[in-house]
């Protein structure tokens, strides 16, 4: 679960932690962008290392990772190379990006851009083989009336026009997200929370967040599409459904929809499936309408039964298992469960190909939440480290 503190940067503000600028060799980006999305198998980015216990793994599109702060970057890079990871996730925040209005917004070289951090990251990620996906989120006051950052845009377009001029500025960027847990209060407005319940109908108040979400992911995919045919944009991009002031996912894909009653247009449904059991797609449905691993074949149909056109791939961004109290997710789990809860997920994850990727939410733990592959200090947790690498 993500949620969003503009002043500190860490893994519970705006749906991720970081932000990173990664940057793929052109020609890794045109073979991605053609094939990765129908891929079935573990698509290999690079072999160059070999796959010796004691050598990376291949990297592949099927493990990514969010950026993290807690330890300088330029110790993390390597471990993300040693564990195979062949996607960095990181922030693009409109807000801080434009902090005024461009008069050209979607000219990326428009004086009100400021992208120097984030060009910096880009570049970085890319140049350790890994492509990069933006999360598009945060909006700037100007843009919506003096709010705060997580509430929507008075005008759609405004965000399609950043949009487009994200997209110039990284052409060889083509993962882009809309918005990050926008089923929690604390990451989107205007928002009411709903009944935890699966089937329960919303209220007119309550629709509208699900309702205004639509909108901004169908304009984002207009602008995106019309600058670069290769781009995919990643929707919905939901948690799994636990805390307060919440809508549940299934809920949500339920009233995403646009004006006129059609469905947002997007390639890949984004989901964030911190599990509360072993996961297992044999495991009853979790209560109260939630959406953990194991319901992900549950999602899928309900997403197939909404959204015209081909099955949509899952995106799995942020992955976790506590290893010790999370204050977000609320429970922690026993080591050697733990690790058993890594090996299944990390099972299905390459025998699923309807699974894009998995993400590790947050790769080194942290007092609030202990969910990495590392400790605190950048060190491979027993058994998880290796699980995650070799899987």
């Amino acid at each position: 679960m993500t949620s969003f503190e503009p002043p500190t940067p860490n893994r519970r503000s705006r749906g991720r932690a970081s932000r990173r600028r990664l940057s793929l060799p052109v020609m890794l980006v045109g073979l991605v962008a053609a094939a990765a999305i129908g891929a079935g198998a573990w698509l290999v980015l690079s072999d160059d290392e070999g796959r010796g216990e004691g050598g990376p793994a291949p990297q592949t599109l099927k493990k990514a990772t969010w950026a993290d702060r807690s330890l300088p970057e330029k110790d993390l890079f390597p471990k993300y190379r040693d564990l195979g990871i062949g996607i960095y996730q990181t922030h693009a925040l409109w807000d801080r990006l434009a902090p005024t209005r461009p008069a050209k917004p979607r000219n990326p070289d428009d004086p009100a851009y400021v992208w120097e951090e984030l060009d910096q990251e880009v570049a970085e990620a890319e140049g350790h083989g890994m492509e990069v996906t933006l999360m598009m989120i945060g909006t700037p006051e100007w843009a919506n009336g003096g709010r705060e950052w997580r509430w929507t845009p008075n005008d759609p377009s405004d965000y399609a026009d950043f949009a487009t001029a994200l997209s110039r500025r990284y052409p060889s960027v083509d993962l882009f997200m809309v918005w990050g847990e926008p089923n929690r209060e604390p990451n989107f407005g205007p928002f009411t929370g709903a009944p935890k319940t699966d089937d329960t109908e919303l209220t007119l108040e309550q629709q509208r967040a699900p309702r205004k979400y639509a909108q901004l992911l169908d304009a984002a995919y207009g602008a995106l599409k019309a600058d670069d045919r290769d781009n995919l944009v990643i929707g919905g991009n939901t948690m799994l459904g636990a805390g307060q002031e919440v809508i549940r996912p299934y809920q949500w894909i339920r009233y995403m929809e646009l004006p006129d009653g059609s469905r947002p247009r997007m390639d890949m449904y984004g989901h964030n499936p911190h599990p509360t059991r072993l996961p297992d797609f044999s495991n009853p449905p979790s209560p109260k309408g939630r959406a953990d691993f194991s319901d992900l074949r549950r999602l899928a149909e309900r997403l197939d039964a909404t959204f015209p056109g081909p099955p949509l791939k899952l995106f799995l961004s942020e992955f976790g298992i506590p290893t010790g109290r999370d204050l977000d997710l609320e429970y922690e789990v026993d080591p050697k469960a733990a690790l058993k809860w890594w090996r299944a997920a990390i099972k299905l994850t390459g025998e699923w190909d309807r699974i894009y990727t998995l993400g590790l939410g947050i790769p080194v733990d942290s007092d609030r939440n202990p969910i990495g592959v590392m400790d605190r200090k950048g060190r491979p947790k027993p058994g998880i480290y290796q699980a995650f690498k070799h899987g």
